[in-house]
């Protein structure tokens, strides 16, 4: 079985990493966060957002209204019949 290098090299990367910390989330959350602040670079934070299922529910069934509306309208504009076409 082929093996991709970099996949590998990033894979041991990251155990090596994980177990610096014994596999600690938290403890590699925290180490990431120390590392972040001691760069001196201005880091963007965002408060976090809801998820808008509604609105994207909302939005799948205009784009579903409005392709049902252009099907229509070419089924008219070609002159064949239809039976939702009045």
């Amino acid at each position: 079985m082929w093996s991709d290098p970099i996949v590998k090299e990033t894979r041991e990367l990251r155990e090596s990493y994980a177990s610096e910390h014994n596999h600690d989330i938290d403890a590699i959350f925290k180490d990431i966060q120390k590392r972040q602040s001691a760069t001196g670079r201005k880091l963007v934070s965002r408060p976090p957002r809801k998820p808008s299922f509604k609105s994207n529910l909302n939005n799948l069934a205009l784009n579903q209204q409005k392709l049902w509306a252009e099907y229509l309208q070419k089924i008219k504009a070609s002159g064949n019949s239809h039976p939702e076409i009045k």
